[in-house]
């Protein structure tokens, strides 16, 4: 992966004092792998949320070290305001949805007793389209971990979706984890309609149905979550300095999760409508071609 153009001194010569911009919406833990290992090259910025005070503070704590990062100890949502949060015993399983129990206890215990209530508690919510026009900041990709929430943040975040962002990672779910909740195809739904195209499914939760701990069973596990890829299609920016970074930035993204394919056809498309842009361009081609590897056998996932 540490090939990839995305990490190399051509990228950054391109960006210069841009960066990359990443939303990270459940920012509990820590950056996944493919992402810090850009923020170490300086070419990252991370505006992350995450509603639980204490584990905000601890990475806030960490990002006076990395002065890339901004975290907002608040919930993403649709509207700006107040929002309920049901604290699971698992505190990175609690969401604004109370468990579904009727449908979690049909499964082994390790997939419905992270998710029983602890305490309910009222946080801030924030949409990302009023963060980012707060801080006046650029988006080129958005990943969102927040348990159930995803669909309701995306509403958050049309205007982003169709002005700013390139790519999205999004966990969603395929049964009803918890009450009320959206599931994955109203998720693609929302982003399909807003020009984004799927690229790739990974596998984000599954489980075993209550009787295999009982009888001496083997078998799969049923998937009850997925964590799609999306990327904006088309892609047709203008024929300015600005929005010629921001073309290499989606194909190095394109070209990170694996599909030099269509980090190419950006440029080339990019390249016929700009003419002007064609050295720069082809050279990024090039980069893209000498890097290129075979793929991986799983995408980069939420976890």
């Amino acid at each position: 992966m540490s090939s990839r153009l995305i990490y190399t001194p051509f990228f950054k010569s391109i960006l210069g004092s841009d960066r990359v911009v990443l939303l990270d919406g459940g920012a509990r833990d820590n950056l996944p792998p493919e992402w810090s290992l850009l923020e170490s090259f300086d070419c990252l910025k991370t505006i992350g949320f995450e509603p639980d005070i204490e584990e905000c503070d601890r990475l806030n704590s960490s990002a006076l070290i990395n002065s890339s990062r901004t975290y907002f100890p608040k919930a993403l949502w649709n509207t700006d305001g107040q929002v309920n949060i049901h604290i699971a015993k698992s505190p990175g399983s609690s969401s604004v949805y109370p468990p579904n129990q009727e449908v979690l206890k049909k499964f082994d215990r390790g997939v419905w007793e992270p998710r029983c209530t602890d305490k309910y508690v009222a946080v801030e919510s924030a949409t990302i389209d009023s963060v980012l026009k707060m801080s006046d900041s650029d988006c080129d990709f958005i990943k969102l971990d927040i348990h159930s929430a995803e669909y309701e943040a995306l509403e958050g975040a049309i205007s982003s979706l169709k002005t700013k962002v390139f790519g999205v990672l999004v966990e969603t779910w395929t049964l009803e984890y918890h009450q009320g909740q959206y599931l994955a195809h109203d998720v693609m739904k929302i982003l399909i309609d807003l020009g984004f195209q799927l690229f790739e499914v990974g596998i984000a939760a599954g489980g075993r149905r209550a009787i295999a701990t009982t009888v001496p069973l083997y078998g799969k596990q049923q998937v009850h979550g997925l964590d799609l890829l999306f990327f904006k299609d088309p892609i047709v920016f203008p024929c300015d300095q600005k929005s010629l970074i921001k073309c290499v930035k989606s194909a190095a993204i394109a070209d990170l999760y694996g599909y030099p394919d269509y980090a190419i056809t950006i440029l080339k498309e990019q390249a016929d409508r700009c003419p002007e842009q064609m050295p720069v361009l082809q050279q990024v081609v090039q980069a893209i071609i000498a890097s290129s590897q075979a793929p991986h056998n799983e995408f980069a996932t939420l976890h």
